[in-house]
């Protein structure tokens, strides 16, 4: 399944970059791409970490999930530049919710980091209540 995802998440990535290049009136369709692309890239983190508790390359499959949120934030920079630099105006409702996929992606990158994902492979599943 993570193929299909990766595939699907390829294709997004390399139709938002045809669709800049066209015309600057599928710079629109861009951001779109780019931020279902984005959210894409989140939830294939997601599945790169939760593959990682179930076989012996946890180490690969964390480095794997980090390169996909890092890869999701840098989309969502780009379609920020792109979007200055084609003078495009973002709606509002899109900037509220390509900030909340950003924070999505930074707090997987922070669970990972903190190594939380590591405690719950150590704990079965449940975390310590530190109250």
């Amino acid at each position: 399944i993570i193929e299909s995802m990766e595939t699907a998440t390829e294709m997004l990535l390399e139709s938002r970059k045809e669709a800049l290049k066209s015309s600057t009136t599928h710079a629109r369709l861009a951001v779109d791409l780019g931020l279902a692309a984005s959210i894409s890239l989140t939830n294939l983190g997601v599945a790169h970490s939760l593959l990682s508790s179930s076989n012996n390359d946890s180490d690969i499959s964390r480095k794997n999930s980090m390169e996909c949120w890092e890869r999701g934030v840098e989309t969502l920079d780009d379609i920020l530049r792109d979007a200055m630099n084609s003078a495009i105006i973002i709606p509002n409702w899109v900037i509220q919710c390509m900030e909340s996929v950003r924070a999505r992606l930074y707090c997987n990158m922070s669970w990972t980091l903190l190594g939380f994902d590591r405690l719950e492979e150590n704990n079965g599943g449940k975390l310590e209540d530190v109250s």
